[in-house]
This record gives C-alpha cells, structure tokens and sequence, in this order.
C-alpha cells in the first residue's frame, strides 16, 4: 500500500481521484487546498504527490511542487491539468496527465512513478 496525496480544486475530481486509487489499495489523502501543506509533513506522509495545476490560490499547482521540491520534496510529483499545453516545460522527473483522462491512464502513470519514489 504507497500513500498518495492529491491536491485539486474541483471536489468531484478530487473525490473520483481517491476513490479510485483506493480502491487499488492506496492509502490516500485528498486535499483542496495546497496552503494546509509543507515538505515536512509531505515528506514523512507520501510517496506520490498528484497535483492539479489550476488550483484557484494565489499560486498554482506547479508553482507550489516547483517550492516544495526546491526545499527537498523527496516523493515523486504527478502534475494534471487540463489546461497546460506543454509539459515538457515541467521537472524532468515530474509525471503529467491531461484531463479529462481514464483509470487505465492514472493507474499506469502512478504506478510508474510510484516504482521511482525513495
């Protein structure tokens, strides 16, 4: 069982999110705003972090995984969006999503990045 945090605005995402990685036996937790976190409780608490980019803060998804791996996030980063056109820009070791997308796309991207994290 990996802990996965997920990070999204839209509480229906949020929620269909969870409920399909646990029931592939993830132990998950879902959160609607980013403020409520740091690298400390993210580092001892996850082993993937899947995060929307448009999350309605001040800051966007990419700009808070950006400031959390420059303090030292240590846990793989799945980015999702329907809005980004190139996530090429993204971290090299950042996985990337485009939404709308299906559970045999998430189960393969978290499963992925799930084999990299420490």
């Amino acid at each position: 069982m990996s802990i996965i945090v997920v990070i999204d605005d839209e509480p229906l995402i949020l929620e269909v999110v969870q409920i399909f990685l646990q029931s592939q036996g993830h132990d998950v937790h879902a959160f609607n705003n980013p403020m409520t976190l740091n690298v400390d409780w993210l580092n001892q608490h996850c082993q993937l972090l899947i995060c929307d980019v448009q999350l309605g803060q001040r800051k966007t998804g990419l700009e808070f995984c950006a400031e959390w791996s420059a303090k030292g996030l240590q846990c793989p980063i799945l980015i999702i969006s329907g809005f980004v056109s190139n996530p090429q820009a993204f971290q090299q070791n950042w996985g990337f999503l485009k939404k709308p997308f299906n559970r045999r796309q998430l189960s393969t991207e978290v499963e992925r990045l799930l084999q990299t994290s420490p």
